[in-house]
C-alpha cells in the first residue's frame, strides 16, 4: 500500500503551521501512488527514480507479507537527512515484508517547509516534527 495520506500540509498563509487531518474521502483510494516526496534540494536519483516533489507529500507506505496468519511485528522507518532531504522510500522495506515484518515508512515536510521558526503565529516552527 503506497502513497496513503496520513495528514494534509497546510497551504497559503498557514503553510508553516502544524499539519491538518487528512482530507476525508468518500470514494475508494488507489493506494498505489509511488515516488511522492516533499520539496527539497535536488537529489542525485531524482531523474532516475522519477521522483514527484509536491507539498501534498504527507504520505506513508505500508509493506505487508502476501499472507498474514498471525500477529506480526511492525517496523516504522522515519528517514534521516538532517531535516533537509530524504524520503520514506529511500529505503525499500520489501525484504522485511518477505520475512514476516509489516514495514511502514513516511514522508514529512523538510527544510523551510517543515522547520521554519520565526517564533510567530505565522511560523511557530517544527511542523515537520509534528508529522514524524
Amino acid at each position: 500500500f503506497q502513497g496513503i495520506p496520513y495528514a494534509s500540509a497546510p497551504t497559503g498563509a498557514d503553510q508553516f503551521k502544524a499539519p491538518l487531518p487528512p482530507t476525508k474521502r468518500h470514494e475508494l483510494f488507489n493506494a498505489n501512488i509511488r515516488n511522492i516526496i516533499c520539496p527539497q534540494r535536488p537529489i542525485f536519483s531524482d531523474t532516475f527514480l522519477q521522483l514527484n516533489r509536491t507539498i501534498d507529500c504527507l504520505r506513508l507506505n505500508i509493506f505487508t507479507p502476501t499472507t498474514i496468519e498471525k500477529k506480526l511485528p511492525v517496523m516504522v522507518y522515519i528517514h534521516g537527512g538532517g531535516w533537509q532531504e530524504g524520503y520514506g522510500m529511500i529505503f525499500n522495506p520489501s525484504a522485511l515484508a518477505q520475512r514476516g515484518i509489516i514495514a511502514v515508512n513516511i514522508n514529512y515536510r523538510l527544510g523551510v517547509h517543515g522547520f521554519l521558526c520565526l517564533g510567530t503565529e505565522f511560523a511557530p516552527g517544527n511542523a515537520g516534527l509534528k508529522e514524524s
